[in-house]
């Protein structure tokens, strides 16, 4: 069967290709005294050997700022309890605000890096920077792994990025043209 393609915006292209993992990404605006969290969608493996993970950020944004400083950074894997805090910190800028004070986020002290974790969150990773490329309006921050840690029990789903259609997800949080949820169930593939 032949099928017929067509021409499309990013936007329209939403409607089949999301929704996306969300990480919660933590970086130092004052190192071992003030955190920025920031929700990140554009995020993938990158190396199993050495460990390495790789993160984009609109540079516009005050975290790009933070992270062409940061000599380390975090990522937290949220679940559905912390879909409002992420859906705030998604919409406020850390220019303006103490995101992780106005949110009440409980620290979780690193291993590896100054850097802490969330200790809501269903996992933590402790990165060091290795690279940085701007590419357009983003900019790619590389990190090796040093370590992951996992909660215990994790039964908690984690949080989706969720496009224009949302059938078959449970809708969390919603602002403007974001929406935050989560599978209906736990062994739901994704």
């Amino acid at each position: 069967m032949n099928r017929l393609f067509s021409d499309v915006t990013r936007d329209e292209l939403r409607t089949v290709f999301q929704p996306s993992k969300i990480v919660m990404g933590i970086v130092a605006v004052v190192p071992g005294i003030e955190y920025n969290l920031l929700p990140l969608c554009f995020h993938m493996w990158t190396s199993y050997s050495p460990l390495m993970y790789c993160v984009a950020i609109h540079c516009r944004n005050y975290s790009a700022e933070l992270f062409r400083h940061a000599s380390d950074f975090a990522l937290a894997i949220p679940g559905e309890t912390m879909a409002d805090q992420v859906m705030y910190c998604g919409t406020h800028s850390g220019r303006d605000t103490n995101k992780a004070e106005k949110c009440g986020v409980r620290w979780l002290s690193s291993q590896t890096i100054d850097t802490p974790g969330i200790a809501t969150a269903l996992a933590n990773l402790e990165l060091t920077v290795k690279k940085r490329v701007e590419t357009g309006d983003h900019l790619l921050v590389v990190g090796e792994v040093l370590s992951i840690r996992l909660a215990q029990p994790h039964a908690e789903r984690p949080l989706l990025a969720i496009g224009p259609k949302t059938e078959g997800l449970q809708v969390l949080a919603k602002s403007g043209i974001h929406t935050i949820g989560v599978c209906p169930s736990r062994d739901s593939v994704l």
